[in-house]
């Protein structure tokens, strides 16, 4: 969404969360943070337990290394 780039949460000087804008309302914005790579590209899936290849008998022991933790 456009609001990802053009806004952000901050607190005020009384401590309520307000929303404050960056850009002008209706200034046309790209977002590069997000991208879709085809999935025969993808080799490997950075995870906290390292790296997964990017298959389904990886994942799934992934998985079951998660559902014993």
């Amino acid at each position: 969404a456009a609001e990802e780039v053009t806004e952000f949460m901050a607190e005020d000087d009384s401590g309520q969360r307000r929303t404050l804008k960056l850009a002008p309302e209706g200034v046309a914005v790209s977002n590069p943070g997000f991208d879709v790579t085809p999935a025969a590209l993808v080799s490997g899936l950075i995870t906290e337990r390292g790296v997964v290849a990017a298959n389904s008998e990886a994942l799934a022991r992934l998985r079951d290394s998660l559902q014993k933790a």
